[in-house]
């Protein structure tokens, strides 16, 4: 613990005071805490290295409390045990210390410039690294909570990403407990703008003020930047191999042992059972039964005793834990109101970096869907996004969704052969047509018309040449499409094709004006 707590400190030396009391092995008397408390309570201004070590020199003392079990931050102890001094003595430690917290969690700290606001995030760090809950000694809630309300809160949007880089090398992504706690205290603070958000909408709009909607907007874009900075053990081999612990998680040897000493008896008792069975008057046969149920009861125990070690786990030891709590926090912060941009970010960063970590990835369709049907009409890309967020979860997931390649259908328009993402565009055609084989001949056709309408048109030439040859390769993976191209004329000379370019709906095109009847 000691080594940890140093690694987050960020003074250097600190007076004289500090080093005999806090680096020594003597507990400061009350006398001497209220010393230093006076001393160190009024921040430097002027001096911003003078304001680090006073931040620091009060991390050391109330890590000292700690250590000595005199600083309980939001806990109450056995009253019985304790006499009315010691109460007192401990609620006014706890009013310092929680006046430190708020200090270093508000605006006067990390609204600073990037190097003054720096000091104070990595004395915040270790205070959460030295004090841990007086109960469990592991991580304390309580402050992961505050300080994921002052980085999404406080923070100055000029020193944000150097913050948010910090926090995620030096405290978040080196520890697995850090971020587990973290993602429930994202969650926790996401609902609460969710009701807040949900109280406000009750109100009346005369009474709802602007900035108040500006603010939740605020807040909820930088959950999600935090949210896409915290990355989970992809398995449980991952996590037992490669993971570092603020704080021990408890260890559950005694259950273990427990389980083991059960397991023992039941395979003694086993075996005296068979020893009375061999003295039968069949004795080869039965032996051989013994043995094949032997065999199976101890490959059962076996299964047993590795599956109770694992439900004996701490859950931050496990990581399927990880896995839902990663789940609830997105879950969370994707009901709040998002920017085009932010959700631009969110729809390029779900397919490839949650969906295959969470245990329910379907509960992200409505999402996927909702952002397709909102923006559809205004912003192009973000209906290509999530097409592909849904087209992962149908092939990849098992989603059911109807009125997919009708909606890709609709996306297809000269004006798309010029934006900035139809190569991501491309790309998702190409899969969706190219790779399922099934497709019905109406649709195969209804793409194929549509696709050469917009070749026809004024587009680049590179769509152009990418109409073409996506309809070619349809048309050799389909070969009942073919008579699209080798059809007879009218006695006239001319060929009548009933394909109603219009309408938005495959189906109701009538692509398949010359396809054999009953077809599909």
């Amino acid at each position: 613990m000691a080594p940890t707590a140093a690694a987050m400190s960020s003074g250097e030396g600190g007076s004289t005071i500090n080093k005999v009391v806090v680096m020594g092995s003597k507990v400061p008397t009350a006398v001497e805490t209220a010393a230093l408390l006076k001393q160190w309570a009024r921040p430097i201004l002027d001096d911003p290295r003078k304001e680090a070590n006073r931040l620091d020199d009060l991390r050391r003392l109330f890590a000292k409390l700690a250590t000595a079990g005199q600083l309980s931050y939001h806990f109450r102890g056995d009253k019985a045990t304790s006499s009315r001094a010691q109460e007192k003595w401990a609620a006014h430690l706890e009013r310092h210390f929680d006046n430190f917290v708020h200090h270093l969690c508000s605006e006067e700290a990390l609204g600073l410039p990037t190097s003054q606001s720096g000091a104070a995030l990595r004395t915040l760090c270790g205070v959460i690294a030295s004090v841990p809950h007086p109960k469990y000694k592991q991580l304390h809630s309580d402050l992961i909570q505050s300080m994921v309300e002052a980085l999404v809160s406080v923070v100055s949007p000029k020193t944000q990403d150097g913050l948010y880089q910090q926090w995620q090398t030096e405290f978040v992504a080196p520890f697995r407990d850090v971020s587990y706690a973290t993602l429930g205290a994202i969650q926790s603070m996401a609902n609460n703008l969710y009701t807040d958000m949900k109280q406000k909408s009750d109100v009346s709009k005369h009474d709802v003020e602007e900035n108040d909607d500006e603010e939740i907007l605020q807040q909820s874009e930088r959950l999600v930047q935090l949210l896409m900075r915290i990355d989970i053990a992809t398995s449980q081999a991952e996590l037992d191999s490669n993971s570092t612990f603020l704080f021990t998680p408890p260890n559950n040897t005694k259950q273990e042992q427990d389980v083991n000493e059960d397991d023992d008896k039941e395979q003694d008792s086993e075996s005296d059972e068979e020893d009375d069975e061999s003295v039968s008057e069949d004795e080869s046969d039965e032996s051989k039964n013994n043995k094949k149920r032997s065999q199976s009861s101890s490959s059962n125990n076996n299964k047993s005793n590795k599956k109770a070690k694992k439900e004996h786990l701490c859950p931050v030891e496990r990581q399927a834990a990880h896995c839902k709590a990663f789940e609830a926090a997105w879950l969370a912060v994707l009901r709040l109101p998002l920017s085009t941009c932010t959700l631009k970010r969110v729809l390029l960063f779900l397919p490839a970096n949650v969906l295959p970590l969470v245990k329910h990835p379907l509960r992200l369709a409505d999402f996927f869907s909702t952002c397709y049907q909102q923006h559809t009409q205004r912003h192009a890309l973000m209906s290509v996004l999530a097409l592909n967020g849904l087209f992962v979860l149908m092939t990849q997931h098992e989603l059911e969704y109807p009125n997919f390649y009708a909606s890709l259908y609709t996306l297809i328009k000269p004006s798309v052969f010029y934006a900035k993402y139809r190569t991501r565009f491309f790309r998702l055609l190409g899969k969706c047509l190219l790779g399922n084989a099934l497709l019905p001949g109406y649709l195969v056709a209804a793409f194929c018309k549509r696709l050469l309408g917009c070749a026809a048109s004024s587009v680049p030439p590179s769509g152009a040449l990418f109409s073409i040859a996506l309809v070619s390769n349809l048309l050799r993976k389909h070969p009942e499409c073919a008579c699209l191209l080798h059809r007879d004329a009218n006695e006239d000379g001319t060929i009548t094709d009933h394909y109603d370019a219009l309408t938005d709906d495959p189906a109701q095109s009538r692509g398949t004006c010359c396809l054999p009847p009953n077809f599909h």
